[in-house]
């Protein structure tokens, strides 16, 4: 048995398909090697320093209102067992992700590309080395990595132009760690895209 498949087994059957639906937001189809991965910023809290980076916290814990609403299942079957806990890492990253689609590069022409936002993210982390197989082949060192990492980046402890945060920029007009989120992803969008 996987990581995964252990840490799966311990939701029960609501909690399961909330987090199912989570990794339907992203296309994990195309990521299966990252799904030990997914699992660890699924049990990870989010946090923030930053006051309007709990807007990123609230846009992550309403995901589970929007999983309510489009599949029926009550969020009192859910929020007993265990997802009444804080926002996760991966809920504040897929709703993130969801917001940058929907409020700034949303595209009819494209489609939906919040999938194509989220991993983005993923890799600006750096995350992209933390494969199921590379975890598994040491857990304990890569619970570490990636707590390392994600540490870093939420304690705000990365490089002033955003290396090592979700929005690295080349060319910063200020100190990223003192930055709000959004406005990261706003200068780092500017920066590599056309909006």
């Amino acid at each position: 048995m996987s990581i995964v498949d252990d840490q799966v087994l311990r939701m029960n059957a609501s909690g399961l398909n909330y987090y199912r639906w989570l990794l339907s937001k992203i296309d994990i189809s195309n990521h299966e090697e990252h799904r030990t991965l997914l699992s660890i910023l699924f049990d990870k809290e989010y946090y923030c320093f930053i006051d309007n980076d709990s807007n990123r916290k609230e846009a992550g814990l309403y995901l589970r209102y929007t999983f309510e609403e489009e599949t029926g299942y009550p969020i009192s079957e859910y929020k007993e067992v265990g997802l009444n806990v804080p926002c996760s890492v991966l809920e504040m990253l897929i709703g993130l992700a969801m917001s940058i689609e929907n409020d700034i590069m949303y595209d009819p022409e494209i489609g939906d590309r919040t999938a194509e936002w989220f991993w983005m993210m993923i890799y600006n982390l750096g995350l992209q080395k933390a494969t199921n197989e590379e975890i598994g082949l040491d857990f304990r060192f890569g619970i570490a990595y990636i707590d390392y990492i994600l540490n870093a980046w939420l304690d705000r402890t990365f490089d002033y132009d955003g290396t090592g945060s979700p929005f690295p920029l080349e060319n910063p007009h200020e100190d990223q760690r003192k930055v709000e989120i959004w406005y990261q992803a706003m200068a780092y969008l500017d920066e590599n895209f056309d909006i």
